[in-house]
């Protein structure tokens, strides 16, 4: 999300290493691990809100995440 700013600011490259994740295993979801990190990439690096959300839907008593304008944050772009 945040590749644009970061690729020219760091041409060698930017390793970031969590050193830990705490959460209750059954409650694991990757796409909140992704949302943690957003919040902390744009705190350190003073970048925008791209506006990735979770919101929560009452009707399915389940979490939507929303990924700003990119459809498919993950996907390979080989």
């Amino acid at each position: 999300m945040h590749s644009a700013e970061l690729a020219p600011a760091h041409p060698d490259g930017l390793l970031i290493e969590v050193s830990a994740l705490t959460f209750p295993p059954v409650f694991f979801r990757s796409e909140v691990a992704a949302l943690a990190m957003d919040g902390w990439v744009r705190n350190e690096f003073g970048l925008p809100d791209r506006g990735l959300r979770a919101v929560f839907d009452g009707g399915t008593g389940a979490y939507r995440f929303h990924w700003g304008d990119d459809q498919a944050p993950f996907a390979d772009e080989s």
